[in-house]
């Protein structure tokens, strides 16, 4: 690190050190000098001190103007370690409403007031903590300027005011996301951007050398709408401006019967040396900016909880009133493809309308929906000017003990409609009406009387079932003594006792099922949507849960809606259902009834008996001999595409076969006997003939269904 070489001649001694290390050089000097001391005395010693001169105020200034100096740095790497802080608020907010969690909690009871409030409340907590622990590693190392009660409680007043900006402003960016982990990656560049990479930006045209203060001046103004960009600001003027009222007292002590007037006189710059000033070295600009952002952030979060910015949207609105006239205009201004399905309306879809425009009078005069508990008239919505409408005026009532089902495939339109039901989208046109609450103008009061088992579990993964039943009991307002039983008896009924005390994330894909459809199902409301709530369940699970809704359903005053790709599971809940195609009902009534109306002719299943001595020729002469059956009874089609009075063979296997017989003139009774007389002739261990099933009315309606492209 050090050393030293000799000119004896020159009684000359040169003395090397290592620049590398901060105190090399007077660490070279003690040991020179004490090594010459000890060449005449060798008991003595020196001790070396370097300490060098106080900057000038003038280098003091200059200092503070370059960036050079603590309080810049502290600034810069506060703004930097801030924008980490900032973005990991984002995570859990994009998590909750993306998995719908958010949703079922507003269903629940929530409204946006309290929902916001209440998180920023948590969250500036969690914030006061970081901040302590920040003024705490202050006044710890006690630097010169950031070290006093009255320099800490400036900078706990720019915090506390970054907080309070920073939390909202971060809800707003919760929108722009649907993963957590992107939105932080995200929300943490933005935040650099528009801290640190802003900041040293304005600084930096600010040195002399780049002589553009005015643009640097006009960027601040522009720049502080962003949170991390007012803190560091605020930060280094703090810094400028302590360091600024120092030199100006080291004027002042320079000079006798000094003034701050007369300090003013010699430099411009100690002539306001306020740091809660509105001048640009001042800070009450940057702190009025981060409080007006706060403001703006929940304002613009409220108007878009409440949908505000949708209403005033002006297309939508023409929209709207182009789709509630449509059926003045149909004849004259639909494209000729949307007449021929207006003018061919099923009777029973007709009748349905009927019926709900007369509710919907009733309603007019009375301000209730008949005996219908749920009634929709001609909702639509449309997410495009050019695309077709993803629901177009759908109209139907359901009342009180029924159930009512929706079936359609993929993109005709169910999740849409359960969407606006639950008011996570907003209805384009027409309305819904829960026990008379208008969906459009009453939401808050309709979360009061619904039920809602989403698609894909909304579930807190964290919690347990008995924790999860507890919270949203009580965002239902059910009494604290009533709680644990009614936990009880819905985990008892829907039979997840056992999982009631683990936590959601060991959950299986059945029991989240059972957890979700116990939570539509507290506080006894009076309409509960149900989207495909027996996915992941064992059959036996499965006909289980049928029991629990048709008992929830008998009992109550209690409406159900389904959606369900389940055929059977649809026949043994709903009262009625309907096929959706394209957005619009294509048939609606009880299976039942849509079966009788849609179905063409007979299934009909056949098992051979076994032959005695098993042999394969046997077998193939008794599948001969009832093929020559059915082509002399019925007209034979070998394809789907066969006569009104064929005969399909759909199915062959092994002993058993099986006919679609498209022959209606045909009545039960006598395709019975003609069976029965034929049995033992073919060698027939057993037979079942069927009407066509629901799911062959469903395929057949839904043939014409427009694929994702198309649409």
């Amino acid at each position: 690190m050090i050393g030293a070489s000799l000119d004896v001649a020159r009684r000359n001694v040169t003395v090397w050190f290592n620049n590398k290390a901060y105190h090399t050089a007077p660490l070279s000097l003690s040991v020179m000098y004490n090594a010459l001391a000890r060449t005449v005395c060798p008991n003595c010693s020196l001790t070396v001190t370097n300490k060098p001169l106080p900057y000038s105020s003038h280098v003091r200034f200059l200092r503070t103007q370059s960036g050079s100096n603590l309080g810049f740095q502290l600034a810069f790497n506060t703004g930097f370690a801030m924008a980490f802080v900032g973005a990991l608020y984002i995570m859990y907010y994009v998590r909750e409403r993306a998995s719908g969690a958010k949703l079922l909690q507003f269903v629940s009871g929530v409204n946006a007031v309290t929902f916001w409030g209440i998180s920023f409340l948590w969250d500036f907590g969690v914030y006061c903590v970081a901040m302590a622990l920040y003024i705490s590693t202050l006044a710890v190392f006690g630097e010169e300027g950031w070290s006093t009660p009255e320099e800490l409680g400036r900078v706990v007043i720019v915090l506390v005011c970054f907080g309070v900006a920073v939390i909202p402003f971060t809800y707003l960016g919760a929108y722009c996301f649907d993963v957590p982990s992107t939105g932080f990656i995200k929300m943490l560049i933005f935040n650099i951007f528009t801290g640190t990479v802003m900041f040293t930006a304005v600084f930096l045209l600010k040195v002399k050398d780049f002589d553009l203060r005015h643009v640097a001046e006009t960027m601040e103004w522009i720049y502080m709408v962003f949170p991390l960009f007012a803190l560091s600001h605020s930060l280094n003027n703090i810094n400028v401006m302590e360091t600024t009222r120092q030199i100006c007292d080291a004027y002042c002590d320079a000079m006798p019967f000094c003034t701050p007037q007369l300090a003013c006189k010699f430099n411009e710059l100690c002539c306001d040396v306020e740091i809660f000033s509105f001048n640009p070295r001042g800070i009450n600009r940057n702190l009025t900016y981060l409080l007006g952002v706060s403001v703006l952030s929940f304002a613009i979060l409220l108007l878009k909880e409440y949908r505000v910015f949708a209403e005033l949207n002006l297309t939508t609105r023409l929209t709207e009133c182009w789709t509630n006239k449509v059926r003045q205009r149909a004849t004259n201004t639909l494209p000729e493809e949307t007449q021929s399905i207006a003018i061919g309306e099923d009777s029973d879809v007709s009748e349905e309308r009927t019926r709900v425009d007369r509710f919907y009078e009733e309603r007019e005069h009375e301000s209730l929906t008949g005996p219908a508990l749920l009634m929709l008239r001609d909702i639509t919505k449309r997410y495009g000017r050019v695309t077709p409408p993803a629901v177009d005026r759908l109209t139907f009532a359901v009342g009180d003990r029924e159930c009512f089902g929706l079936l359609g495939v993929n993109g005709a339109g169910k999740t849409s409609t359960f969407r606006m039901l639950t008011g996570d989208r907003r209805i384009t046109a027409g309305d819904a009406w829960v026990v008379g609450c208008s969906l459009r103008t009453q939401l808050p009061a309709v979360y009061r009387r619904i039920g809602y088992c989403p698609q894909f579990d909304a579930l807190l993964e964290d919690l347990t079932g008995r924790e999860t039943l507890r919270i949203f009991a009580r965002l239902r307002g059910i009494p604290s003594c009533s709680i644990e039983s009614i936990a009880e008896r819905l985990a008892v009924d829907l039979h997840f006792t056992a999982h009631l005390d683990k936590r959601v994330q060991a959950y299986s894909g059945g029991t989240r099922r059972k957890l979700s459809t116990a939570l539509a199902l507290l506080g006894d409301p009076v309409v509960v949507y149900l989207d495909e709530p027996t996915t992941g369940m064992d059959p036996g699970a499965k006909r289980h849960f049928w029991n629990v809704m048709c008992r929830v359903r008998s009992e109550g005053r209690t409406a159900l809606v389904l959606t369900s790709h389940s055929m059977e599971e649809c026949e043994a809940l709903c009262t009625r259902l309907a096929i959706m195609v394209n957005g619009e009902f294509r048939c609606l009534g009880s299976a039942q009834h849509l079966k009788n109306k849609f179905s063409h002719g007979y299934f009909l299943t056949m098992k051979l008996k076994r032959t005695g001595d098993g042999s394969r020729t046997e077998a193939e002469r008794n599948k001969r001999a009832i093929k020559s059956f059915m082509q002399q009874t019925f007209s034979v089609s070998s394809g789907a595409g066969g006569g009104v009075g064929g005969a399909i063979l759909k199915e062959e296997y092994h002993n058993y076969l099986t006919y679609h017989i498209r022959d209606t003139g045909h009545r039960w009774s006598e395709m019975f006997g003609l069976l029965e007389r034929a049995r033992e002739q073919l060698q027939l261990e057993d037979y079942a003939l069927g009407q066509t099933s629901l799911e062959q009315v469903f395929l057949q309606l839904t043939a014409n269904q427009r694929t994702c492209n198309e649409t």
